[in-house]
């Protein structure tokens, strides 16, 4: 007698493996659940992991449901959740399949479940504008002239001991 069997492949479509995102904003996470077997999963999840500074969106559970049968030979089921980033740095995200076999009525096993895994990278934004001298005003060499300068953070993660250093170019001391 053939032997059928499902095989889930968790594969993360939405953030891209090494994307930049600002610090303190939402993103969200997609990931497709395929079934590579050669028979159908039942009560198929994925469930989602987080390592660093990132957390659920309040409301948002770890695991959800992906489909209550998930058909042979590339059926597919997409599943997304809404992530807070909560400070700067990495973040690992891992969506690991999870699902009922048909003919046994047990968790599909280990060797037949393939996880996915992205990291990104939360960043603190800071813009710096020049207020003074306005752009392409001329001095004579021996002037002194102030510059002033606005700092804005543009992410909603503190930024704390902020330092700007000037570079003064053609020939300016």
């Amino acid at each position: 007698a053939e032997y059928y069997y499902a095989e889930l492949v968790a594969n993360i479509t939405a953030p891209a493996n090494g994307v930049d995102i600002m610090g303190g904003s939402e993103f969200t996470v997609t990931a497709n659940v395929t079934n590579n077997g050669t028979g159908y999963a039942q009560d198929v999840k994925a469930t989602i992991a987080i390592s660093g500074n990132a957390t659920l969106k309040t409301g948002q559970v770890a695991t959800k449901t992906v489909a209550t049968q998930l058909p042979a030979v590339n059926g597919t089921g997409q599943v997304s959740w809404i992530l807070v980033c909560t400070g700067a740095g990495t973040v690992g995200i891992n969506v690991t399949p999870s699902g009922i076999e048909p003919n046994t009525l047990n968790p599909i096993t280990p060797d037949k479940i393939h996880p996915a895994t992205v990291s990104v990278n939360q960043k603190k934004i800071l813009e710096v504008t020049i207020l003074t001298p306005a752009d392409l005003t001329a001095f004579n060499v021996t002037d002194e002239f102030p510059v002033t300068a606005r700092v804005e953070n543009v992410s909603s993660l503190n930024a704390t001991d902020v330092t700007l250093t000037i570079s003064i170019d053609r020939y300016a001391t």
